[in-house]
């Protein structure tokens, strides 16, 4: 580590003090329209999004003003179309998936730059989703608004990221009632508001959280004069790590807002899985082997509940597949009129019989590596050290290994569906070299090992590509 002047630090304090006295003084992070020359702060949304190390499990999120680290935010004192000046170092653009995190708290011994650490993209600002707009005023109570119903077109739409100050677009709805938001994060909690127009007697709005490129969300009824419904699905999983696998359970949210003019009392619900999906539990009721049924009680004007359960999706037959959950709600205090919406969640597929295997080893047990396989969908997964078994997906993928900024130089092997290679007297420290980008990736071939040696500001990129099954 590198070796500081004690008596220069107190220095350097003592001026920085100094200068935070003077009010006359603009600084880093100053309001950009501050008279006193602060600088601008907004983020380029090329940074927006989440996005996970590719040496820990830590996720970040950049939005329009904030950079967060977990749950640690840091100060954000300037930015531009190729990095972001923050509390601790600089975030910059290393590739178009790909930052490069040079944290001022990490020096070797050389003092050359920080040494880097690397975040993947999760997710940025370039997914769509859709939802309609309709209304059920125009046909007969009794029947079900989700059934038969007509869109309505040239609906004025307002669109705001809640958890991105700054997000926002206005669109319109197409001739089938279609509306469709561009440039959007998955992940994120979007307002969706209809103000009053032609066509449009109250002002609705709903929160909606996109999970999957493409997703659509639902429905949005004009009809609004009284208590009024929208559901919204919500998850804590890494958009794309959804298996098939007819094992493993997910937790799920299903959240029912009421964007009416009044109250709900005695609301019930009934939730029922599509497609082969099954409900394995939900928090306080019974599960049958059908659907999970229950009280919701009264629904306050603004008011939400959720509910949680957990699902599990067997095998299936197609790389990917859009499951659904058919959510109803309704009173026996309203007679005739049933509130539906679907619900979707994109799940992968996965079979023990359709996979791949990277078996990682090091020069010690105390070494410990990490990395990211990215999917031909762009799609991330964890892999460290020992056996990571990824499902098979045609096309080219990405490997992406790195360590702890902590750990010193290492050796390291990967095995392609065959065993880790053994690292003792592993030399090569300059094999494979360079491989630190993309462009100078290494490629990987089924039953083969590699060996390589990382220093302390090294990032390993290697290729493989998976045919038709």
């Amino acid at each position: 580590m590198k070796i500081i002047n004690k008596s220069a630090t107190i220095t350097i304090l003592l001026l920085v003090l100094l200068l935070a006295s003077c009010p006359e003084t603009g600084g880093p992070g100053t309001d950009p329209g501050d008279d006193n020359g602060g600088t601008e702060t907004t983020i380029d949304s090329f940074f927006w999004g989440r996005w996970i190390a590719v040496d820990s499990d830590t996720e970040w999120y950049i939005s329009r003003d904030k950079v967060l680290a977990g749950t640690f935010e840091h100060t954000v004192y300037q930015a531009d179309a190729e990095s972001i000046d923050i509390s601790f170092g600089t975030i910059e653009r290393d590739s178009d998936n790909m930052l490069r995190y040079l944290d001022d708290t990490y020096f070797d011994d050389s003092e050359e730059d920080p040494i880097p650490a690397f975040l993947y993209r999760l997710s940025g600002a370039d997914n769509t989703f859709t939802a309609s707009v309709v209304d059920s005023g125009d046909t007969n109570p009794s029947i079900s608004r989700a059934l038969g119903l007509v869109g309505i077109g040239g609906i004025n739409v307002i669109i705001k990221n809640i958890d991105n100050d700054g997000d926002s677009q206005e669109t319109s709805t197409d001739d089938e009632g279609v509306l469709t938001a561009t440039e959007t994060i998955l992940g994120d909690n979007y307002k969706i508001t209809i103000p009053v127009q032609t066509g449009v007697a109250d002002e609705l709005s709903a929160e909606v959280t996109p999970l999957y490129n493409g997703q659509d969300l639902g429905l949005f009824d004009l009809l609004n004069s009284g208590a009024n419904f929208k559901m919204n699905l919500e998850a804590n999983t890494w958009t794309g790590s959804f298996l098939a696998d007819n094992v493993t359970e997910y937790d799920l949210w299903v959240e029912v807002e009421n964007i009416g003019k009044s109250d709900m009392d005695e609301a019930n619900y009934r939730i029922t899985p599509l497609n082969g999906l099954v409900i394995t539990e939900c928090e306080g009721v019974a599960v049958d082997s059908e659907s999970v049924a229950g009280i919701l009680g009264s629904v306050l004007i603004g008011g939400r509940e959720s509910l949680r359960l957990k699902v599990l999706c067997p095998g299936i037959d197609t790389e990917s597949q859009d499951m659904e959950l058919k959510v109803e709600v309704w009173s026996p205090m309203v007679e005739d009129r049933i509130w539906i919406e679907t619900l979707s969640l994109r799940f992968f597929s996965y079979s023990e019989d359709n996979t791949i295997t990277l078996n990682i080893s090091t020069d010690s047990n105390s070494h410990d590596i990490k990395g990211l396989a990215i999917n031909p969908d762009g799609i991330p997964y964890r892999v460290g050290l020992g056996e990571n078994d990824l499902s098979w997906e045609t096309g080219s993928w990405i490997l992406i290994m790195s360590k702890d900024n902590n750990n010193p130089g290492l050796s390291y092997g990967v095995g392609f569906d065959t065993a880790a290679p053994d690292m003792a007297g592993f030399t090569g420290i300059n094999d494979g070299e360079p491989d630190n980008t993309l462009e100078d990736s290494s490629i990987l071939n089924s039953g083969e090992t590699v060996r390589r040696y990382m220093d302390i500001r090294d990032v390993d990129f290697f290729t493989f590509t998976l045919g038709e099954l």
